[in-house]
């Protein structure tokens, strides 16, 4: 049989304007990862969701499984070696997720709220227990 523990945890996430997320892979821990969007009246749907990334060269490079958080020294060469391949759209009620691997990275660069508005989601994340 397979069978594995797991707990589910959620947390709720606030980025105020130009405050960003660099690109990583998640921790070793985690499953599942998925985030539920808060987006205020006004909010930038377009440039406000997740990033998700595809490794095109030097995969063995990029294989990040222990979750390495990118240093900003780091960027260019990750966008040189990486391509941009899905940015979900900042709107309500949308859910989008994925599963943890060693290159499952994922960023919100683009964050360019208003002055007065915050990004908000909820994180819902299956881990093993």
């Amino acid at each position: 049989k397979f069978h594995r523990s797991v707990k589910v945890e959620t947390y709720f996430t606030i980025q105020r304007k130009n405050e960003h997320l660099r690109p990583h892979t998640d921790a070793p821990s985690k499953l599942l990862s998925m985030i539920f969007y808060f987006p205020d009246i006004n909010s930038d749907v377009d440039n406000m969701g997740t990033e998700f990334w595809k490794v095109n060269k030097n995969k063995t490079l990029w294989k990040n499984w222990k979750n390495s958080h990118l240093p900003d020294e780091q960027l260019k060469n990750f966008k040189n070696d990486n391509e941009l391949f899905f940015r979900s759209k900042f709107e309500k009620n949308k859910l989008v997720g994925f599963v943890k691997n060693d290159i499952s990275w994922h960023s919100v660069l683009n964050n360019s709220n208003a002055d007065n508005q915050i990004r908000k989601a909820l994180v819902i994340n299956i881990r093993e227990a």
